[in-house]
């Protein structure tokens, strides 16, 4: 049976048509996420919604349509996360083409993390890899007291999860303590930054610095 929206109150209609519409915004916001696990779970949002609009108003093409994609979203999600992801740090060349091309492509975001540039000349500079793709640069000093001051720590948009920062400054990952550090230290004023090292239990000292024990 097909429902005669004619016969409804406007109340009702109108109710009807934001749930649609709130379904249709959802799933077009979707596409303007840089991480595809949030993509996935917008999208299914955006997907559920829909369908249910779709049922409301008897649609079924529709609401099957939207119900496959829904269940699509939810299998790639169960994929990405059961699926072991291989996490590297690399030395980066500072002199090279790639690590060249790096620092410009990403200039403009990079210059919010340090706007000098200057972090080429750290003591350390690596290239987080993830699933053998490239995902980002850290750069970083060391102290004798086993202390690395972090210079950058940039991740391109594509791995911004908070996977990589949970898994490289953790004791989970070897790397770090068998170079002899314990403790992260950094600073920033850029509020997407503070956020992320909230996340990764970076704890903000009254001196301005955020601090990582492993």
């Amino acid at each position: 049976m097909i429902l005669d929206l004619s016969q409804l109150s406007d109340t009702t209609r109108i109710l009807l048509e934001v749930i649609g519409y709130i379904g249709s915004a959802v799933c077009v916001a979707s596409f303007a996420m840089t991480s595809v696990k949030k993509l996935r779970i917008v999208n299914c949002t955006g997907a559920i919604i829909s369908t249910i609009y779709a049922l409301l108003i008897w649609a079924l093409p529709i609401a099957l349509m939207n119900f496959i994609i829904a269940i699509l979203d939810i299998y790639q999600l169960h994929k990405m996360h059961k699926f072991n992801e291989a996490f590297d740090l690399m030395p980066a060349s500072v002199d090279g083409a790639y690590f060249k091309w790096f620092v410009e492509r990403y200039r403009d975001e990079l210059k919010t993390f340090d706007e000098s540039m200057t972090f080429d000349n750290a003591q350390h500079v690596l290239y987080y890899v993830r699933d053998n793709e490239v995902a980002g640069v850290l750069a970083y000093d060391t102290k004798e007291n086993g202390e690395a001051d972090v210079r950058i720590d940039f991740v391109i948009p594509k791995y911004r999860d908070f996977q990589l920062g949970n898994y490289f400054f953790n004791a989970r990952n070897p790397f770090f303590k068998e170079a002899g550090i314990h403790k992260f230290v950094t600073k920033t004023t850029n509020p997407i930054h503070e956020i992320y090292l909230k996340r990764i239990n970076f704890k903000h000292h009254q001196s301005g610095e955020w601090v990582k024990e492993i």
